[in-house]
């Protein structure tokens, strides 16, 4: 049985006031968005609704997940988002819509804030930490770093208003600086959550602190293992870290939410300012292979549901390497993220270039967890969920 779209990522604008320098959708080879038209047109939104109302009421769905990217979403501006929102709750009337948007914060301000407040807008923000981290790569067109004014936008975020929809910070990790740093200061931001995102690439375009001669170091494990400690140890139950939190639940036998890793089915696309039907976007980290050739002007959902690239996210391991299918830590990795393990010879059939750091992390993680509820277990406490013990 086909796995239905549940989940989607909107891209309403095809550019972005930042430039930074690991961006997937500008600086790792994809051209697709310089054919793009600059905004969303209120026809695309429109087709947009009935495609998504249509895969709904064929498939008994009541309630999705619509995220909205760029480029940068607020270059849209408040009127078109608002009618944005207008559109699709008309259309999707009886169809819960849990929304969300990803931000850099630079143009974010009071008017925003009650717009997402109005449609209860989860926001989260992208910074990769303090002033001297997040501007080493997260800069404008002019190369200046935008931390600055993203701190702005980050005290709009402060008052009761705006801490209502402010949902998390998202932030890719440097391994050339400090994790604890950076850990501190994200936290002191008051998010709900963070997500560590690992930089993109793949076996033919590797990311930084890996080469062929340093691949099987985990470096990337030992910058987050300091940052699991000290969350474990003191933060959780009160900020969620995403990728911490997944890789317990998938120990404990869980579903699962994040489809970076695990073998649970992705039902999400992504949707580009054309109406263009894609699968995931990060895809675009090589070159063209987000492109599905569906549009939504002449493509049901339900098209996309039979299509390879599509397919390939819901086929668990019989469509992972050797290494991955004979791994103790199968269920919980799962083979790691689909554009981590793409290569020209094998295309997907490869472990993830992150293997050593996913390998590290979760037997680190694994071990902790479960000396704290052998611990729990000799004093008498009840638990339940218990990782799987692994060598």
């Amino acid at each position: 049985m086909k796995t239905p779209i549940t989940s989607y990522v909107v891209k309403l604008v095809s550019h972005c006031n930042l430039n930074c320098s690991y961006c997937y959708e500008y600086n790792m080879g994809d051209l697709t968005w310089k054919s793009m038209p600059k905004y969303m047109s209120l026809e695309t939104v429109q087709m947009l609704s009935k495609r998504i109302e249509f895969h709904c009421l064929q498939h008994n769905i009541n309630e999705i997940y619509i995220n909205l990217h760029g480029g940068e979403p607020l270059l849209y501006g408040i009127k078109r988002t608002k009618l944005f929102f207008e559109t699709l709750e008309s259309v999707l009337n009886g169809i819960k819509i849990h929304w969300g948007i990803q931000t850099n914060g630079l143009l974010l301000n009071k008017k925003w804030i009650e717009l997402f407040n109005q449609y209860k807008v989860h926001l989260g923000l992208s910074l990769d930490g303090p002033a001297e981290v997040n501007d080493k790569y997260r800069v404008d067109h002019q190369g200046i770093g935008s931390y600055r004014k993203v701190e702005l936008a980050v005290q709009q975020l402060f008052s009761d208003f705006g801490n209502q929809i402010f949902s998390g910070i998202l932030a890719v990790i440097d391994i050339d600086t400090h994790p604890l740093s950076v850990y501190h200061h994200l936290k002191s931001l008051n998010p709900k959550a963070i997500d560590f995102l690992l930089p993109h690439g793949n076996w033919e375009n590797l990311p930084p602190g890996k080469s062929t001669t340093s691949l099987m170091l985990p470096n990337y494990a030992n910058w987050l293992i300091p940052i699991f400690d000290e969350w474990f140890d003191n933060d959780t139950g009160h900020l969620q870290i995403r990728l911490f939190e997944e890789i317990i639940e998938q120990l404990a036998g869980g579903p699962g939410r994040l489809e970076t890793i695990g073998l649970h089915p992705v039902s999400l696309v992504c949707i580009a300012v054309n109406g263009d039907i894609e699968g995931v976007d990060t895809l675009k980290s090589i070159p063209g292979e987000q492109i599905l050739r569906l549009n939504i002007s002449s493509n049901n959902l339900d098209d996309v549901l039979v299509h390879p690239k599509y397919n390939i996210r819901q086929k668990g391991e019989s469509v992972l390497s050797d290494q991955c299918r004979l791994c103790d830590l199968l269920t919980v990795c799962g083979g790691g993220y689909l554009p981590h393990r793409w290569s020209a010879k094998n295309q997907y059939c490869n472990p993830s270039i992150f293997c050593s750091d996913l390998t590290k992390l979760i037997r680190h993680i694994n071990r902790k967890v479960s000396y704290t509820l052998h611990l729990l277990e000799q004093n008498n406490s009840s638990y339940a969920g218990a990782p799987v013990r692994m060598s």
